[in-house]
């Protein structure tokens, strides 16, 4: 048997005995009986089921069911061997990607932003770190914190973030170890690209995917991720400051900034 899937932008097809996939936000399960006369199809969150019988679709309770205009359009056209869905989603569309940027000079006299919550004692111990490691490099550090989102400290947290990002050379954004934390870490690394200087969202392992995916949504799929251990924060100081130190060098790589 053939469960068929159709769209403007879908050309897959699942075969075999029993099959499961989704349509929009309806699951369908689909069984063959191989001594009956056709296909029987489960609506989770519907809740139909039901059989061909040759004549239409009838359910379980045995009444036919047919669309809003006396036919089986709202099952599709089906057969023994073969059930046709239309995927009810738009094709996606084309996306163009914003640019990225680096440095590609020594460290020595460059304006490097660090952004922090004041949230994650681990990343503020890191970030302070670097800050001593890019004083000892010759660089400046600059560091901000942001506060809320909505309201009027949220506007001055965007104020703030604004003029940080004029003000540096390249940045890192951080931390990204949950998701809203990790959803605003990569929108201030955005706010550095913006500006077309080289910037990094630094996140944990568990949350890598979440920064990519919001990365893409803000128009900023190639953004530089710098990938950090999880869980971090429960983790003693002594060990943090040990991470510190071994992704320095990951952190100014990924700026491409030489020491």
């Amino acid at each position: 048997m053939t469960a068929e899937i159709l769209g403007d932008d879908v050309g897959q097809e699942i075969r075999g005995h029993d099959a499961l996939f989704a349509v929009g936000a309806l699951e369908l399960q689909l069984h063959v009986d191989a001594g009956g006369p056709g296909i029987a199809l489960d609506q989770h969150q519907v809740g139909a089921v039901g059989t061909q019988d040759g004549s239409g679709f009838v359910d379980s309770s045995g009444d036919r069911l047919v669309g809003e205009h006396g036919d089986q359009s709202r099952f599709g056209r089906m057969s023994p061997d073969t059930l046709q869905i239309r995927l009810p989603v738009a094709k996606t569309p084309d996306v163009t990607a914003a640019p990225t940027f680096t440095l590609d000079r020594p460290i020595d006299g460059i304006t490097i932003g660090i952004r922090h919550e004041g949230s994650w004692r681990s990343w503020m111990l890191i970030a302070g770190e670097w800050e001593r490691f890019l004083e000892r490099d010759g660089a400046k550090p600059v560091i901000v914190q942001t506060g809320e989102r909505v309201g009027h400290e949220g506007a001055e947290t965007r104020a703030r973030v604004r003029e940080w990002a004029d003000l540096v050379d390249c940045a890192v954004s951080g931390l990204g170890t949950c998701g809203s934390c990790t959803s605003w870490s990569v929108s201030d690394a955005v706010a550095v690209e913006d500006k077309l200087k080289p910037s990094i969202v630094a996140v944990t392992a568990e949350f890598e995917t979440h920064a990519h995916n919001m990365a893409t949504y803000l128009g900023h799929p190639d953004l530089k991720v710098l990938v950090l251990p999880y869980p971090l924060e429960a983790r003693p100081a002594d060990e943090l400051r040990e991470i510190a130190v071994e992704y320095y060098p990951r952190f100014l790589e990924l700026l491409q900034v030489g020491t």
